[in-house]
């Protein structure tokens, strides 16, 4: 797992058990690698353009790769960006900390990365309850 800039706030242990708890809910092998980065909010809103046509920023991308057919070794699941800055702000309306929240992202981009999406109501109703799950259980 690559974390290009997580540790400053969350150690590596404490998002391999949110990883872990996720691929338990999602009924996922953990035989994968995946890039998490913290990132400013100029870099994400750049990425957010470039990928969604959104020239605004967001707290949390993701970007997923499909698994090999056939593949039993370890594979590349997918990148997440996380901005810290608007994680904190988040955090503060919120009103919890600034280390639940990135908890909270990490848990809704590893899903994004699953395949799960928000976009109907149905949708978004099986994704944050599994969200829910996976949050209460750490």
């Amino acid at each position: 797992m690559e974390l290009d800039g997580v540790i400053r706030y969350l150690s590596r242990e404490r998002v391999l058990k949110i990883l872990r708890v996720g691929c338990k809910y999602t009924q996922t092998q953990p035989n994968f690698f995946i890039a998490l980065a913290f990132v400013s909010t100029k870099t994400i809103q750049r990425f957010n353009k470039q990928y969604r046509h959104i020239d605004t920023p967001t707290d949390v991308l993701s970007f997923g790769y499909k698994k090999p057919k056939g593949n039993k070794e370890k594979y590349f699941l997918g990148e997440m960006m996380i901005t810290p800055t608007i994680a904190r702000k988040q955090a503060k309306i919120q009103g919890h900390s600034l280390k639940k929240e990135l908890e909270f992202l990490i848990i809704h981009g590893f899903l994004h990365l699953r395949g799960y999406d928000h976009k109907t109501t149905k949708e978004a109703k099986t994704m944050f309850r599994l969200h829910n799950t996976i949050a209460q259980s750490l």
